[in-house]
């Protein structure tokens, strides 16, 4: 009875701490690092690359249009965005961090001292274990950073040395850490000002029932944000049934991310609308170029390629179906369909 109940605290810690998807979205940035291990795919980048790299069961378990924009791991985040250079000199940083910190706390200090510095000690220690698990945030960043320069001048303000005191002294005025705080917050306040106004925008589209093209249009040119785009063109394509605007907006999805799958897989959607199942059949291959194993992206080339009457590209397709997802329910109508070509 006892170890029945001990594996079921283990499995709800497993699944309801979010274990399979954090272990996933860390293989993810592993093979993102290994496929690209000089200089990553690119700072802030990761989502652009994250649907090349998940596998089948992540998928079934996320969603098909579920991609992770972090690896939930600043470490691996740094080394997949940025390469070995960049994860390296990461590490380097926290290595240094902590050796100031251990350097600090054995030295004699005053007691307002030590207290000062057990409470950066702890803020780093804890910005630092949550950047193992969590993503970072530009207000994590910012509170880990200055808790670690804070760190830095403790240590360096137990030292007698004359040259140490002047490299220390232009970040020792307060007025010049409010000036870099400050300056920062005033960034971050903007950026989330322009963030939310887009949101805002964007909520007020999603949620009128009759679309308004030029209003859509206008959104999108204020505010170029790839995700945001995403969302107004699958609104409008549920409401637009003639394809009348959904073509532009899916040119505008793949400008601004030119690895969109799902701005290419609007093309297809409108393309096969108009009959032109070539053109259709090129769009949705060009999704699965980006997101190889989103089975709405195989079902449709399978069935693409059968309305173009190519039957060697509809195999393709339902064998990674078959594959992938032995259970998904379009196997059968697509192997009757392919049986005729």
């Amino acid at each position: 009875m006892k170890r029945k109940y001990s594996k079921g605290i283990k499995e709800r810690f497993y699944f309801q701490g979010s274990i399979p998807q954090r272990l996933d979205f860390w293989r993810t940035g592993v093979e993102m690092f290994k496929e690209n291990p000089l200089f990553g795919v690119g700072p802030d980048q990761f989502q652009r690359y994250a649907a090349e790299f998940r596998n089948n069961a992540q998928i079934l378990r996320d969603g098909e249009f579920v991609i992770p924009d972090r690896a939930h791991n600043v470490v691996i985040d740094h080394f997949a965005n940025g390469g070995i250079f960049a994860g390296i000199l990461w590490i380097s940083f926290c290595v240094i961090i902590f050796w100031n910190l251990y350097q600090a706390a054995k030295s004699e200090l005053k007691s307002a001292d030590r207290i000062r510095l057990g409470v950066l000690g702890g803020i780093w220690s804890g910005y630092f274990l949550q950047s193992l698990l969590s993503p970072d945030q530009i207000l994590l960043s910012v509170i880990g950073v200055m808790s670690a320069g804070f760190i830095v001048q403790v240590k360096n303000s137990v030292s007698n040395s004359v040259s140490n005191q002047r490299k220390i002294g232009f970040f020792a005025d307060p007025i010049y850490l409010r000036t870099i705080l400050g300056t920062v917050l005033a960034f971050a306040i903007f950026f989330w000002a322009q963030v939310l106004s887009s949101d805002l925008r964007a909520k007020s589209i999603l949620e009128n029932e009759n679309i308004d093209p030029d209003r859509v249009v206008k959104s999108i040119d204020n505010w170029t944000s790839p995700k945001l785009i995403e969302r107004i063109t699958f609104a409008v394509a549920q409401a637009d049934s003639n394809c009348s605007l959904v073509p532009d907006l899916a040119d505008r999805m793949i400008e601004s991310d030119n690895r969109s799958a799902s701005g290419w897989y609007f093309k297809a959607v409108c393309s096969n609308q108009q009959r032109n199942f070539d053109e259709a059949l090129y769009s949705v291959e060009k999704s699965l170029e980006f997101d190889p194993l989103n089975p709405v992206f195989l079902v449709a080339k399978a069935k693409l390629a059968i309305a173009a009457g190519n039957k060697s590209e509809g195999m393709s397709a339902l064998d990674i179906l078959k594959r992938e997802y032995p259970d998904n329910p379009e196997i059968s109508p697509i192997e009757s369909s392919l049986s005729f070509l």
